[in-house]
């Protein structure tokens, strides 16, 4: 941190080498170096009530000493979105002191758990110095022959699209598929929690794939990300793309109204339900296409609500006054 700002011309790579080194086949290594010490150092028993860090287990790992398992990528996004501050007891901001039961809370957890997607190496290491095997030698798609090979496929575009105001389109291509077996598609309404709604199967070479969510939330944004999964079961993850209806659904006119009101919606063959002041529902009718004329004129005077329904949720309301 300080050879990026000072006048230097070197760099030195210092090692504290009072921190025993973790042995691979304990039960605690990790390939999260001090992110994972520092897990250790909040929640074991063994650890949390000493001020001795050194002896916690990974210690040694990135960035403290550079061990070829571990996992560089992982561990440095994790450090710069705040977890191994919070490890020294800068809470991210959904801790409330008093009020928040752990800090474990659930942004610190959604960090925690991230990875950078490649999660071990692909070959073996040498029993002797450098340790590193010879460099896999240049490939172009299924030509790579290496341990990894089934990792070949990739999602190479993915977009999400709305139709008629009520379904999500989702559209990806893939490069090098041979390799895959199946598409899940998962959707969250949170960015956060998945669920899987839907699959589609890897056809033979072909590269263009698509599915439609015709059950989108009408009131949240929408969250969609492709798993593709490969026939050894291994797996690669889309970007996340997202979408958000347009929630205005209604229009309603004429407003005051006296002897009938149209109803337009921008969803086909919605529910329409009409309420009065006291909250009783008085009409409840399918509208044929996009729009629907209803009359007024035996209506009692006063204030209505029409509320439109698609597939069990209320997805816009207008207020009708009727004289």
């Amino acid at each position: 941190f300080i050879n990026n700002f000072l006048p230097t011309l070197e760099d030195r790579l210092r090692l504290n080498m009072a921190v025993p080194v973790t042995p691979r086949n304990s039960a605690d290594f990790s390939s999260l170096g001090i992110i994972q010490a520092a897990a250790l150092g909040l929640t074991d028993p063994r650890f949390d009530g000493s001020a001795a860090l050194q002896f916690i287990p990974n210690m040694d790992g990135f960035p403290n000493g550079r061990r070829l398992e571990d996992d560089v990528t992982t561990i440095e996004l994790q450090a710069v979105s705040g977890v191994a501050l919070a490890a020294i007891g800068l809470w991210y901001d959904d801790y409330v002191v008093g009020s928040t039961p752990s800090p474990l809370t659930p942004d610190f957890l959604n960090v925690y758990t991230f990875e950078a997607g490649v999660t071990h190496n692909d070959t073996t290491f040498k029993d002797c110095f450098p340790y590193e095997q010879t460099p896999w030698r240049g490939f172009t798609g299924e030509q790579y022959k290496g341990t990894n090979s089934a990792h070949a496929a990739q999602i190479t575009t993915f977009a999400v699209k709305g139709v008629n105001n009520n379904s999500a389109v989702l559209q990806w291509q893939m490069q090098n598929q041979l390799s895959a077996n199946h598409y899940e598609v998962e959707m969250s309404t949170d960015a956060k929690n998945y669920t899987k709604i839907g699959e589609v199967t890897s056809i033979g070479d072909m590269s263009s794939y698509q599915y439609t969510d015709m059950n989108p939330s009408l009131t949240k944004t929408n969250f969609y990300r492709i798993k593709e999964v490969d026939k050894d079961g291994s797996s690669i993850y889309s970007p996340v793309k997202f979408i958000k209806f347009n929630a205005n659904v209604l229009t309603v006119s004429p407003n005051p109204a006296t002897e009938f009101v149209n109803i337009n919606s921008t969803i086909q063959n919605v529910q329409i339900d009409i309420y009065n002041a006291q909250g009783t529902k008085i009409i409840s009718q399918k509208i044929n296409g996009n729009s629907t004329k209803i009359p007024v004129a035996s209506f009692v005077k006063g204030t209505y609500t029409v509320i439109a329904v698609n597939n069990g949720l209320a997805v816009d309301s207008k207020k009708v006054i009727v004289q």
